[in-house]
C-alpha cells in the first residue's frame, strides 16, 4: 500500500496542511505526493516518501514503489519523523509552550500582572 496525495500548484493548495500526509507516514506509509506547499515540505524525497511534478514523474514514482524493501524502508522512515514530530504529545507540548507565551506577551503588554518583569 501507498498515499497518494495529487495537487494542483495553486494558492489555495499551498495554503493547505499536509494532515494527509502525515496521516500516511503515521500509517507507515511511503507517500507520492505533488511538490506543492506543506506536503513538499514535510516529505522528505527518497526517504519518507516521493515528490512528484508532472505525469511522467507519477509513473516512475509508482514504479518505484512496486519494489517491496523500498515500500517498507519509507514506510517506516515516514513513520519514524510523523512520530517524532507530529504525534499528539509533540504537538500538545509545542501549543502548550505556545499559548504560554502568547498569555504572558498579552498580560505584560495590557499591564497585567505580568507588566514589566
Amino acid at each position: 500500500h501507498i498515499g497518494i496525495a495529487p495537487m494542483v500548484d495553486d494558492d489555495w493548495t499551498r495554503g493547505k496542511c499536509a494532515l494527509k500526509v502525515i496521516q500516511y507516514m503515521a500509517a507507515g506509509l511511503p507517500v507520492i505526493s505533488s511538490a506543492v506547499g506543506a506536503n513538499a515540505e514535510i516529505i522528505v524525497d527518497g526517504v519518507t516518501g516521493l515528490l512528484v511534478n508532472d505525469e511522467q514523474q507519477w509513473v516512475g514514482a509508482v514504479r518505484i514503489l512496486m519494489d517491496q524493501k523500498r515500500r517498507q524502508d519509507m514506510g517506516e522512515a515516514g513513520r519514524i519523523v510523523a512520530t517524532e514530530h507530529y504525534s499528539i504529545d509533540k504537538t500538545a507540548t509545542h501549543a502548550s509552550l505556545n499559548l504560554s507565551i502568547s498569555w504572558q506577551r498579552h498580560h505584560r503588554g495590557a499591564g497585567g500582572p505580568l507588566a514589566g518583569t
